[in-house]
């Protein structure tokens, strides 16, 4: 089973259980937060053998692992960034948290229901019009050589934030407005989705139970560094149904696949920037 934390400060934390999303941009992350969150790589969209692009030759030979394009569109994307937290209820077996998301809030709001939260999410941006992709992150090596990404992917050094987020477009058609006035400017603004009181799926923890007394939330469950993986009943399997969303957190979700969530970034912009790691 799958908990979804997201870590801030108290008041914060307590806008959120109100059910106040807040979302900064997907460009507040290139250059803005403290180390583990910058990421100038954010919005890749191609990682390409050196020897294929259009590079210097001699610039080719030093470089170390992948060329990477970032499509500047992806700045616009609104992102909720929540950390995944796995326990097994057949085997009363919670993970650790990791000791580096201490640094990351006080508090903060453990989602218990993360199907409802999708749900209540998605018919709030249905309502108005806006646009969004839910699921977890995929860490590839910076070697990785593939033609098609996006911001569900990043690089493996990030792998141990266990991320899982929330891709949104709100006001597609500003965005593309902005886009074709400047595709160079600088993006950064917040968003904050309103979907009501969550008190009845969330709740409010301090981050000591997390991290050094994590029996007072996961009660009668052993904390353990990985937990096994979780068995679906053959009864259920046998008779057609389902997961919940929360079985395991792994499917992303939204108006379409995650090509067509691609798709619709690139119809914001085009424009690229070529980013690379020398040797």
């Amino acid at each position: 089973m799958v908990d979804l934390y997201r870590f801030m400060r108290k008041d914060f934390a307590e806008d959120f259980l109100k059910g106040n999303i807040y979302m900064s941009a997907l460009g507040y992350f290139w250059a803005n937060g403290f180390e583990s969150q910058r990421d100038y790589n954010e919005g890749t969209v191609r990682m390409q053998e050196p020897n294929q692009s259009l590079l210097p030759q001699q610039l080719q030979s030093v470089i170390s692992g992948s060329v990477r394009y970032r499509l500047e569109a992806y700045k616009y994307c609104n992102l909720l960034c929540m950390v995944m937290h796995h326990y097994n209820t057949q085997k009363h077996q919670a993970e650790r948290f990791d000791a580096r998301m201490r640094n990351y809030g006080d508090y903060a709001v453990r989602i218990i229901n993360a199907e409802e939260f999708l749900n209540r999410v998605f018919e709030k941006a249905k309502e108005q019009g806006d646009y969004c992709m839910a699921g977890p992150i995929n860490y590839l090596p910076h070697n990785t050589i593939r033609n098609r990404t996006d911001c569900f992917d990043k690089l493996l050094p990030f792998a141990w934030q266990k991320e899982w987020r929330i891709a949104y477009l709100h006001d597609q058609e500003r965005l593309k407005r902005l886009a074709a006035e400047d595709p160079d400017r600088v993006y950064e603004e917040p968003y904050t989705l309103k979907i009501g009181d969550l008190s009845d799926i969330a709740e409010i923890v301090n981050t000591c139970d997390l991290f050094d007394t994590p029996q007072n939330i996961y009660k009668g469950y052993k904390i353990v560094e990985r937990a096994d993986p979780m068995a679906w009943p053959d009864a259920l399997r046998g008779i057609g149904v389902s997961k919940p969303y929360q079985w395991s957190a792994t499917a992303y979700r939204g108006w379409g696949t995650r090509a067509d969530f691609q798709d619709k970034v690139i119809g914001i912009g085009r424009e690229q920037k070529i980013s690379f790691e020398i040797a």
